[in-house]
């Protein structure tokens, strides 16, 4: 399992939010660029980039993300406010190894998804986000009569590069992550899944490890200095795959 920090902008810079309330800052950081450009050379495999102004139409940071992606090392999953299919293939274009991100328009219209995964096969990772049980959308503003099987239940059969799951209400807050409901999503799905939301302990790692997952993405307990990068990377590898 990979371990994946988190690099989130807003405003222009790289921040952690608690809860994903932009009021409630844990931490910020004027150079974006520099924060990825240290993770791959701490020994990053891998780094998940998140518009949060985009998703929160609070002002997009695109250069900010085709500068990212111009200089990483690696395969770097990109999302937040992902709509279009020229959002999307400006991120294709600008690296080899990205992979966009997709939730709202993908979960309230499925033909999109369905082309977009089609145009694009294993390159188009959907974020399940759940919300007090439900699947949340628009920056976790607004919550969809979807649970999570009948979420996943959409997915099964399209070739997605991947599941992306979120527990909303442990994001931010250092609880631990919830295991046994990525479990669940990495037994029903062929694709690979990434989990986030809580994970503050090694132990969370090997948690999320033991699940299945295929990368379990950190971002608050890395900047907050709670979790180092290689210590956790070394925790993900005691589990055996």
């Amino acid at each position: 399992m990979k371990v994946i920090p988190a690099v989130d902008l807003l405003d222009g810079k790289a921040v952690q939010l608690r809860g994903g309330i932009p009021e409630q800052r844990l931490w910020e950081h004027d150079d974006p660029v520099a924060v990825a450009q240290d993770w791959w050379d701490q020994g990053a495999e891998h780094l998940h980039v998140v518009d949060l102004g985009n998703a929160l139409n609070m002002g997009e940071n695109t250069e900010l993300i085709q500068a990212i992606l111009a200089e990483a090392q690696g395969p770097v999953t990109v999302g937040g406010g992902l709509r279009t299919t020229t959002q999307m293939r400006a991120i294709f274009d600008a690296h080899p190894e990205a992979l966009a991100v997709v939730a709202t328009r993908a979960w309230r219209d499925p033909l999109w998804l369905d082309h977009i995964t089609e145009a694009w096969p294993q390159r188009v990772v959907v974020a399940l986000e759940l919300k007090h049980g439900t699947i949340a959308v628009s920056g976790w503003t607004e919550r969809l009569k979807l649970t999570l099987e009948e979420g996943i239940f959409r997915l099964v059969d399209l070739p997605i590069g991947g599941m992306l799951f979120t527990d909303v209400d442990r994001e931010g807050r250092m609880k631990g992550p919830n295991t046994e409901t990525a479990r669940q999503a990495c037994e029903a799905l062929d694709a690979p899944v990434y989990v986030s939301g809580g994970v503050s302990t090694l132990e969370n790692v090997r948690d999320v490890a033991r699940a299945g997952a295929a990368g379990c993405i950190i971002g608050t307990a890395f900047y907050t200095g709670a979790l180092d990068l290689a210590e956790a990377q070394a925790a993900a590898r005691e589990v055996a795959p």
